[in-house]
């Protein structure tokens, strides 16, 4: 099963094996989190499949109301390129290094999903009180 693994996830050594194992369960929280996100923000029953998921965001993007005030330098708040240009590599910046944070916190708090570190800072918080 090791091995199916490793040639699975292209894995040469042994010692790559948990760290990648980790690394999928974490992606699959995050998903599993996403999805549970999606279906609540579009009212969908808990065990809505994924393409009912797909097809109601598929349909809501295709509405005629979907596009309007959805252009880059509405969504941007600004209209000339050089502003645009700046804040997309401001968000360039900003977004990898959250990722890592929340990446960190995920594995020092010993989490495995974003909704469950407020809950564990609170108790961290409380019992350093």
């Amino acid at each position: 099963m090791v091995s199916h693994f490793q040639k699975l996830f292209d894995i040469t050594s042994l010692s790559g094996v948990y760290p990648r194992m980790n690394e999928v369960y974490t992606r699959l929280g995050e998903m599993t989190n996403a999805m549970r996100n999606l279906r609540d923000i579009l009212a969908l029953d808990d065990r809505a499949p994924l393409s009912e998921v797909v097809n109601q965001i598929a349909s809501l993007v295709n509405s005629p109301e979907a596009t309007s005030g959805h252009e880059p330098h509405v969504l941007l708040g600004t209209s000339d390129i050089d502003s645009i240009i700046l804040k997309v590599k401001e968000h360039a910046v900003f977004f990898p290094a959250f990722y890592f944070l929340v990446q960190e916190l995920l594995q020092t708090l010993d989490v495995d999903r974003l909704d469950d570190i407020m809950p564990v800072l609170r108790s961290l918080k409380s019992r350093a009180e």
